[in-house]
């Protein structure tokens, strides 16, 4: 049974999900990724036709790049044949901050549909009807939540999470309206390039995409429990997981955390034969080198190498999820003469990717002993953000000087003075005072 870790470390959250004393996802939130999910206000500046999406800008001289498929369409609507029918340069288009840029003068990856997740329901503005992340659920949960959801489903389509099975309708039921008067409130929001809605920080994330099943949620000290415990008022199936975990030595040493996140930053990672693999980001790709090492002495070659390469293909499946690592990936396994060897390879490779949620292709080894591996890019790795790679962020005219773009600032939009769309939680909140209707906050505001 998964444990999921909170760590408060020097000003930022850190999040793991450990099974059997082995972390196996790790999270950070450094920089760019605060802005992942949010919305913004964006201005269309180039359809580009030859990579079938346009460009758009999203503030401060930052890019966004929506693709045909994520274009505004009508509820219900196939995805447009040509982008041009459906918008045009110079038109304002609210879209949704979905893949940071992978280097500097990069765009961002953004979607003008709106989706928006909570831990029970994800609303859906493009389709239409209700559909189940378990198709095999008992039919008369189903049947029950359907008809729960039948006023939201006039206006939005609606995707159940398995979590929606634990908990009584009407705590389903209270976070689709609450999700919908957000895509309302952003439908409302007029012209003018700026930062709509925040995103999730990484403990609301963690705590809302926390899998089913979990045998605790261990918080580092009773200052993180008490804000866990708060965000779980609306998701009560999570509260009676929440525990403080102060035992001896911090909490990620003591489950291995800080040991997988030193072989990352390293770039090795041993293996229990004696070999190991080094991996190294390169332009194109991430390079993955499988290297026998001490595992020689006393073995024959050809069973070295089907030994050591078995190791390092359970390893790889592990690191690929934990360091979530993304785009193209090139494996040089130590070559292998007999046929059998190398389909064992793969076997133990699919048998690692099967626990992965992201989507996964690979190759066969080839005779030069290479595979590739195609792993669908979330975000930033682990490693980029334990670097603090740079890349843009919108810093926009209208907001606040103050805090915007910095670590602990966060924006969240108004639709009034002084009007929020969320009823601020602590006294001490203060407008920016320059009409813009965006206000300051120390700490995470309310938030999706």
């Amino acid at each position: 049974m998964a444990d999921l870790l909170i760590e408060n470390s020097v000003s930022e959250y850190r999040v793991a999900l450990v099974d059997e004393q082995k972390p196996y996802e790790l999270s950070l939130m450094r920089g760019v990724a605060h802005w992942v999910e949010s919305i913004n206000m964006a201005r269309v500046i180039r359809l580009a036709p030859e990579f079938d999406g346009a460009f758009l800008d999203l503030g401060g001289g930052v890019e966004g790049f929506m693709t045909r498929r994520h274009a505004p369409r009508e509820r219900g609507a196939p995805v447009p044949a040509r982008l041009d029918g459906g918008i045009h340069e110079g038109q304002s288009v609210p879209v949704q901050l979905m893949v940071p840029p992978s280097e500097q003068g990069k765009s961002w990856t953004v979607s003008a549909d709106l989706h928006r997740k909570g831990r029970y329901i994800t609303l859906i503005p493009s389709q239409a009807g209700l559909s189940f992340d378990d198709e095999g659920a008992d039919k008369r949960a189903q049947a029950r939540l359907s008809e729960a959801l039948a006023p939201i489903l006039k206006a939005c389509g609606v995707r159940v999470h398995a979590p929606a099975f634990l908990v009584d309708d009407d705590v389903v039921l209270s976070e689709a309206s609450r999700l919908l008067g957000q895509l309302r409130a952003i439908r409302a929001a007029g012209s003018g390039v700026r930062i709509l809605l925040p995103g999730p920080d990484l403990l609301r994330r963690s705590l809302r995409d926390a899998p089913v099943g979990l045998g605790a949620i261990r918080c580092s000290d009773r200052a993180t429990l008490a804000e866990a415990m708060s965000l779980t008022k609306t998701w009560p199936d999570l509260e009676p997981l929440l525990l403080c975990d102060m035992g001896d030595g911090a909490l990620f040493e003591r489950y291995g955390v800080e040991d997988a996140l030193d072989e990352i930053a390293k770039g090795e990672i041993a293996l229990p034969s004696g070999g190991r693999i080094s991996f190294e980001d390169t332009r194109a790709a991430m390079v993955i080198d499988v290297d026998a090492g001490a595992a020689c002495t006393g073995r024959s070659v050809a069973r070295v190498a089907r030994m050591v390469n078995l190791e390092a293909a359970t390893a790889i499946a592990l690191l690929l999820r934990r360091a979530n690592i993304g785009g193209l990936v090139l494996v040089d396994f130590i070559d292998m003469a007999k046929h059998d060897d190398r389909e064992a390879v793969l076997s133990a490779l699919d048998a690692g990717f099967k626990a992965d949620p992201a989507p996964i292709r690979r190759s066969k080894i080839n005779h030069h002993g290479v595979l590739s591996i195609t792993r669908k890019r979330t975000g930033l790795s682990v490693r980029d953000q334990m670097v603090a790679k740079s890349v843009s962020l919108p810093k926009l005219e209208n907001s606040c000087m103050i805090c915007c773009g910095a670590p602990n600032g966060r924006l969240l939009w108004t639709n009034g003075p002084g009007r929020c769309i969320w009823p601020p939680r602590r006294r001490w909140r203060r407008n920016c005072g320059r009409g813009s209707g965006l206000h300051c906050w120390p700490s995470a505001p309310p938030g999706p």
